[in-house]
């Protein structure tokens, strides 16, 4: 059969809704969407129509919810004590398999951390930050006065919980076997043992025909051992019967259950040793970006309901789409539900509505970042959910119409229920507000609506078919399923998702159990009636909030339309070949005001007769016709209309125009500058991964940049890179062998989503991480494709839920990747489409007054740089282009006490050493601020828990990264006792927070005392281990930076520790990773230390926590235009990389950073217009030459030429620096220059063999450009 998901749940963080979604049928509808049923939507129906299996209408029900129910129950559970306390147990274990489980203890450790690792906000793009100290999934459970004299403790045997909470559940198809026993507890059973029918067969699935050896989701071991005994029916146990069925309607012949059946409906939603007392109004339903799709897929593998038989009631003579068929496997109608069936659907569906309509009401989280004061809706969240599926709606309605049914049906015994908390003035309140709401059953306005679901109607078709088995096989299959799904609310990690979870089955378990006893034998507890009224109201609620939500829909269409007839408008006067994507004019030195102005100017000097009236003429037609950016500028900045100024400014402004050859020769003789360098289409500042990607972009375009790098050497902190860089590939996972494989094969964008939202935490900003998260594919195929770089290993780092960190099979993944975008670009130089200018800073933005809109636009148009040549300071020198494009990377560096960010965020890590390199010092921050550019997260700055402590300079602030990949193949960390303390697989902030705490200060207030010492922690790996991260190792090995020790005796000598305790220490690892788990809730053990210690092989090395990544910056928009603290867009500048806020949130996840570099740097680069050029006859021909291939192969002489190691040996000075690698020998003084990691890596190595060493961090296939260095083979 197949099913369709009711709601998608990528973002449904609340529980019960799990249930029956996968089951949902397909839907087909010619009707508009929403016009079916939304109230304010466009129809003239919209507010009509029956609601089926029911006697009333939706303008009956609506009327009585907005005259008097609303009200009632919103006092009832808002107002009182009695029903604001709620008994429920969140500690309840999960009943699914063992795997399940295992992945669910996983989730949950993310769901409860504290502060640092708050829970994600999944397509919520826009949560709080700074403010709450919990994840959002947590519940307050501050109601602690109420638990001294406790109602609910005393129920902990009663019918609501009775079941036994430590039922197993254990086997793979632990939720098919639940449905399949039917009975969960003895007393259950026992209640069926002594009333059996002696017709009675093995029960099948709701609904179902009578036929032998058909498979049932839900049948009875205990009735089918009575299956052969006869049981005598008397009449005077009539009253005990299930359901008040008239004997007219089964020709006096009664179908018997015991009473007890109905009284245990809630026995699932159990409450344990753990329960808690939860007060509702503190923890209101709302958005919590709770995944639960496993969920899902277990309900829909593991508890399917079955399929109708024709038996089914058409009595309900209904054309609702929601209560359509099931489909199957080929998409063909198959026979339709059984009236039973389609009530508990109906009901679940519903109450998924209401939980999605919580979510769309409460869907953005207060936040002073975003300047939100309460919970704000999504109404966009709640169309796209139910515009084509008004249904759904429809069964909510339902779902209120039958619990109101039973609200009268209890009316005789909550009339007369006595409510005791204790505050007698609450009591007196929350009694008269109670009957109030049961005496509404009486008004003209309500009645109606009471009564109008009949359900003796249920299970009544089999009786009157005289098939009393396919009676009782019924009822126990509708229980048995309606506790499979209560049993499944104990899987949902997110607490406040399950709280509401609970409350709402254990409301529905209530009504239900009140629909099927007679009101002679009800009897209720006070948690049954808390929920029973919670879920009543909950329902009411939403029902308002369908209009509500309706309404502000179309409100922000109207907005929207209009901001886009305003944007069209715009692009209308704007210059650009792809102004959809980034709406600039075309470049802004020569809009029409600057052209206004140069006019003025030349008028002027023609009046003071400083210029000749030919002059003033060829002057006209350079600023009119051929917009000359020499004379434009000039007149923008020497020539103001001012009265004031003086002669002296003219003459200057004329003298200029005289130096720059303006006054001389004709036109032609100054149309353009020569060389389009001299004004690019872009200037990109810095030279790492994000310029790259931004700067070939453009000149795969066609179009020229200059790229200013403040640094000898290109490539920052790209260039250290060596984890990889994160994709969502799952089409390449065709190797699905190992349960890393599968998971990698199973990966998703919305996976990849929550992953990074949950890192981001409450800083996080969906739009962005929506950008990063689906360009990943694209941008690592790139990489591979156009800059040939190899990305074929795949890794799973922490935080991380599949395979998808790539990385280079032979080599660092950032070196390698910077090499291969340096190679691309550089190829442009011979083209003269890139200028490359290294040891350049840019000193000061350079803008004029713009002239498009001030509401979306900043007044500052910016159209240029000024740079200084670092050795040659103080000689400032103009660039001017349409675009400027910010990427010089963030501020770990800079240390200044006052004026840094780092001192004006987070002065208590000044003194932390850092991986980031001594250029990174936020001076795109501040070029940007300066115009008023936004910053965000700036309080934001990731402490990486690894950094190698070099042994032979252990004070040097810089350090080199110990990548999370030595902890990801089974490195341990020890601490100074030789003991280890954590997780070594948890994310980044949970590591480093559990090596800080070493530190008394710190473990007592959770914050950094600036003066403390950095501690210092060993890092272990078996040989299994290094081998696995074998590059990693040689590099590491080759810079001293870990040792090679054999035996674990030799270990315990290099720590400083009893070879006992650390051979403890590791036993006791290889223990928990028998068992596959250990105190710290570690799951996987890779790389295991061998049995004999003493002949293992170990590395370590020493690391401690560094300064890594700033994930504060400036604030841009999803395509990298800069924007101002009014969220404007300062036309003419954008930001990509680590210059930038707002990507990763509160944390950046493992392997973000380069596909963050790679994907806003295309995306800027691709986007950013062109300008329309004549290209010259020696342009031209310059741009086809560089497309020549260099005659660059090597000599036959350096092909056959031998060279000795004793030849080798004598060039090894900086200016005559021989090296060998894989047996060839090159000559590499030249290139030691240009080596993106500096020269002197290669430098120390003249005169050798330096294979090991380039082996470690590059593939081989990087030699072919190398070959005109060759210098011969080496013997």
């Amino acid at each position: 059969m197949r099913h369709h998901q009711l709601l998608p749940l990528s973002v449904i963080g609340v529980s019960l809704v799990l249930a029956l979604t996968q089951a949902t049928p397909t839907i087909t509808s010619s009707a508009s969407p929403v016009a079916t049923l939304l109230p304010t939507a466009p129809s003239a129906d919209a507010q009509a129509g029956p609601i089926d299996d029911t006697q009333c209408n939706i303008e009956e029900l609506e009327q009585a919810n907005d005259s008097q129910l609303y009200t009632i129950l919103q006092e009832l559970v808002l107002r009182t004590e009695f029903f604001q306390h709620f008994a429920v147990d969140l500690e309840q274990t999960c009943p699914l398999s063992k795997e399940d489980s295992e992945q669910e203890e996983e989730e949950e450790f993310e769901c409860a951390g504290g502060p640092a690792e708050p829970d994600p906000l999944l397509d919520a793009f826009g949560m709080a930050e700074e403010e709450p100290a919990e994840p959002a999934c947590h519940v307050d459970t501050s109601a602690q006065e109420f638990q001294a004299d406790n109602p609910f403790m005393t129920t902990a045997t009663s019918s609501t919980t009775s079941s036994p909470s430590n039922t197993p559940h254990t086997q793979s198809q632990a939720l098919y076997e639940l449905s399949k026993q039917g009975f969960q507890s003895k007393e259950q059973a026992g209640a069926f043992q002594w009333k059996q029918q002696t017709d009675l067969v093995e029960p099948k699935p709701l609904g179902a025909k009578n036929k032998e050896n058909q498979d049932t989701p839900v049948t009875s071991s205990t009735t089918s051992k009575q299956s052969a005994k006869t049981t005598n029916i008397k009449k005077e146990e009539e009253d005990d019967c299930a359901l008040d069925i008239d004997a007219d309607h089964n020709n006096g012949q009664q179908q018997w259950l015991p009473e007890a059946f109905w009284m245990d409906m809630c026995s699932h939603v159990t409450a344990g040793g753990t329960t808690k007392i939860v007060n509702l109004a503190l923890n209101p339903e709302r958005n919590t970006g709770y995944n639960g799709t496993h969920l899902w897929n277990a309900i829909y593998q593991e508890n399917c309901i079955g399929i109708a038989s024709t038996n089914s009631n058409t009595n309900t003579n209904t054309q609702d789409k929601s209560v359509l068929p099931f489909v199957d496997d080929n998409n063909k109608e198959v026979q339709p539900r059984c009236f039973e069936e389609r009530v508990l659907y109906r009901l679940l569906s519903g109450l998924h509505t209401s939980t999605t309509l919580s979510i769309a009401k409460h869907y953005y989280m207060p936040s002073k970042r975003k300047g939100r004061i309460n919970w704000e809706p999504n109404p966009q969240y709640f169309m796209e959910r139910f515009k084509d599926h008004p249904e759904y709606i429809r069964n909510l309605h339902f779902s209120y119409v039958v619990l109101l049914r039973a609200l009268k049906k209890a009316t005789p015994f909550l009339y007369n229920y006595e409510i005791r908390t204790g505050n007698i003035v609450q009591d007196e309140a929350a009694t008269i507000l109670l009957k109030r709401l049961l005496d509404s059953s009486i008004l003209q306005s309500c009645s109606s609506v009471f009564g109008a679901f009949d359900e003796t109607l249920m299970f009544r078709q089999e009786l009157e078919n005289t098939n009393e088995s396919d009676a009782i096989a019924l009822q126990q299959s509708f229980k048995g399923v309606f506790h499979n799904i209560s049993s499944i609310l104990d899987c949902v990690q997110c607490q406040q998702c399950k709280l509401h979870g609970k409350m709402a089955m254990l409301g529905y378990g209530t009504a239900l159990k009140i629909l099927f006893i007679k009101p002679s034998a009800l009897q209720l507890e006070r948690n049954e009636i808390v929920a029973f009224i919670n879920t009543l109201a909950k329902l009411s609620q939403s029902i308002r909030e369908v209009r509500e939500l309706t309404h502000l829909y179309w409100m922000r269409e109207q907005e929207k339309q209009q901001r886009e007839i305003d944007k069209a408008t715009l692009n209308a006067t704007t210059v650009s070949s792809h102004a959809e994507s980034i709406p600039i004019t075309k470049a802004g030195w020569d809009s029409w005001n600057t052209v206004d102005g140069a006019i003025g100017a030349i008028a002027a000097l023609e009046r003071q007769k400083l210029i000749s009236v030919e002059q003033e003429a060829q002057l006209v037609t350079l600023a009119i016709e051929q917009r000359d950016p020499v004379l434009l500028i000039l007149t923008k900045h020497y020539f103001s209309s001012s009265p004031d100024d003086s002669q002296a400014d003219l003459v200057k402004l004329r003298d200029l125009l005289q130096a720059r050859g303006l006054l001389d020769g004709t036109v032609t003789a100054v149309t353009v500058p020569v060389d389009p360098l001299d004004y690019p289409d872009a200037v990109v500042v810095g030279s790492g991964l994000a310029g790259l990607a931004a700067a070939l972009n453009i000149l795969d375009r066609g179009g020229y940049v200059v790229l200013l790098e403040k640094e000898h050497l290109l490539g920052g902190n790209s260039n250290k890179a060596s984890s990889g860089i994160n994709a969502c590939c799952p089409g390449q996972n065709n190797n699905t062998s190992s349960k890393s494989d599968a998971l990698a094969a199973a990966d998703s964008v919305e996976i990849f989503t929550n992953d990074t939202i949950r890192s981001a935490g409450t800083a996080a900003r969906p739009d962005l991480i929506q950008v990063l998260v689906s360009n990943s594919e694209s941008a690592v195929e790139w990489l591979q494709s156009r800059v040939g770089v190899d990305l074929s290993l795949k890794a799973q780092l922490g935080g991380h839920s599949s395979k998808r960190t790539h990385r280079p099979s032979n080599g660092m993944a950032g070196a390698e990747i910077i090499y291969g975008m340096q190679k691309a670009v550089r190829k442009y130089e011979k083209k003269g489409q890139v200028r490359i200018l290294v040891d350049t800073k840019v000193t000061q933005l350079i803008t004029e007054e713009s002239d498009l809109e001030a509401d979306k636009f900043n007044e500052k148009t910016v159209v240029g740089v000024e740079y200084e040549n670092m050795k040659d300071p103080g000689t400032k020198v103009t660039l001017m282009a349409p675009h400027i494009i910010m990427a010089t990377g963030g501020f770990a560096s800079d240390r200044r006490p006052k004026e840094s960010y780092l001192s004006q965020y987070r002065p208590e890590l000044l003194q932390f050493p850092t991986t980031a390199g001594a250029f990174s010092t936020g001076d795109g921050i501040a070029l940007a601020t300066s115009l008023g550019a936004d910053t965000a997260s700036m309080d934001q700055v990731q402490i990486h828990p690894t950094g190698w402590v070099d042994p032979t300079d252990p004070k040097n602030p810089s350090k080199t990264l110990a990548a999370e990949l030595m902890r990801g193949v089974g490195g341990i960390l020890l601490n100074d006792k030789g003991q280890r303390f954590c997780n070594e697989l948890g994310t980044r902030a949970y590591v480093t927070d559990k090596m800080l705490a070493h530190n008394w200060k710190y473990y007592m207030t959770s914050k950094w005392d600036a003066n403390s010492e950095i501690p210092t922690f060993a890092l272990v790996l078996s040989s299994a281990a290094s081998s696995d991260a074998k590059k990693h190792v040689d590099l590491y090995s080759h810079k001293g930076l870990l040792k090679r020790l054999e035996g674990v005796q030799a270990l315990a000598d290099w720590m400083g520790q009893p070879v006992k305790t650390v051979a403890s220490a590791l036993n006791k690892y290889q223990a928990d990773a028998d068992k596959g788990k250990d105190e710290y809730g570690k799951t996987t053990f890779r790389g295991q230390f061998g049995k004999d210690l003493t002949k293992e092989i170990f590395y370590a090395g020493t690391v401690s926590p560094v300064l890594h990544y700033c994930m504060g910056g400036i604030t841009i928009d999803t395509d990298g235009n800069v924007l101002d603290t009014q969220k404007r867009i300062i036309s003419g500048l954008h930001a990509a990389g680590e210059v930038t806020g707002g990507v990763h949130g509160n944390n950046r996840l493992a392997g973000n950073s380069l596909l963050e570099c790679t994907v806003f740097g295309s995306l800027v680069g691709r986007n950013l217009p062109l300008q329309e050029r004549q290209v010259t006859e020696q342009q031209r021909v310059k741009a086809t030459s560089g497309d020549e291939p260099a005659s660059n192969s090597p000599s036959s002489d350096s092909k056959k030429r031998q060279v000795s190691r004793e030849e080798l040996a004598q060039h090894n000075t900086p200016e005559d620096c021989w090296v060998a690698i894989h047996g060839v020998v090159y000559d590499l003084t030249e290139f030691a220059e240009e080596h993106p990691a500096g020269p002197a890596s290669i430098r120390e190595l003249a005169g050798q063999d330096g294979t090991e060493a380039f082996a470690a961090v590059h593939n081989q296939n990087i030699l072919e450009d190398f070959d005109e260095d060759r210098i011969g083979i080496l013997v």
